[in-house]
């Protein structure tokens, strides 16, 4: 299922809730866009130096850490022309570039990568981590996300307390109903996805896909122990995007980023 980039407004959407976010992303490989067009389209120059990166995590808690800039060699030339899966879309968000990294939100494009990824983050060390692959409510599991999905049910591996458990989890979880795809379908080019981003964060706050960026928010704020629960982490996300606090936080990261 492709959508409408959702974990680079939901980390703009944690992080106005007082949750320091170090979001991670890179180029896209088979969607329209990846996080790193959204961002550079949004105003983050990609070639920052990542001593700005650091600046802006510690004053506004949030920085954007382009995959690309960690990868100055013949492999990083290689997977920009891939246009398929491959070991280093399980690699890449393994990484952790931020030393400071305790939690994270970690989804996958088939539901078993999910459990691999949390039993690597369990052997590692990390204290908490979900991992959802989001799906479509009556379509096979193939259709599905590496989000939280508004569209149906999400099967999510949960690392707490040195312990795994999965668990699914439906959009009425959240307080929402269930949105049908073209709600929160991609559109066909990265620019478009870019200003359907800021327009949520500069007022369309009932629009469906207000729903994909908070529920992805509230992920964050709960596997931080900043909500309690995906429903309350929804109210504090959905509290933060119509305040103008996760546009504020646009702009921060931006000016910081430049």
């Amino acid at each position: 299922m492709k959508t409408v980039n959702a974990s680079s407004p939901a980390a703009l959407i944690a992080s106005a809730c007082g949750v320091p976010i170090a979001k991670k992303g890179a180029k896209k490989v088979t969607g329209v866009s990846g996080a790193s067009e959204i961002f550079e389209i949004l105003g983050v120059n990609l070639s920052s130096p990542m001593s700005k990166a650091k600046q802006s995590l510690e004053k506004y808690n949030i920085c954007y850490l382009p995959g690309e800039i960690f990868l100055k060699s013949g492999w990083a030339r290689l997977i920009q022309y891939m246009r398929f899966t491959s070991a280093f879309n399980i690699v890449g968000p393994l990484t952790m570039p931020c030393a400071n990294t305790s939690c994270m939100v970690i989804g996958a494009y088939a539901p078993q990568v999910c459990d691999q990824l949390i039993a690597i983050l369990k052997e590692i060390g990390v204290s908490r981590a979900v991992a959802p692959y989001g799906m479509v409510k009556g379509h096979d599991a193939d259709l599905g996300i590496d989000e939280f999905s508004p569209c149906g049910p999400t099967r999510v591996v949960e690392l707490k307390n040195n312990k795994i458990q999965t668990y699914t989890v439906q959009p009425e979880d959240f307080g929402i109903k269930t949105h049908i795809t073209f709600d929160v379908a991609s559109y066909n080019k990265a620019y478009d996805n870019a200003v359907a981003i800021k327009r949520v964060l500069s007022g369309e706050y009932t629009h469906p896909l207000a729903d994909l960026f908070c529920m992805n928010a509230a992920a964050a704020l709960y596997v931080s122990d900043t909500s309690t629960s995906y429903k309350d982490g929804m109210e504090r996300a959905r509290e933060a995007l119509s305040s103008g606090k996760a546009l504020l936080q646009l702009s921060h990261l931006a000016e910081q980023q430049a």
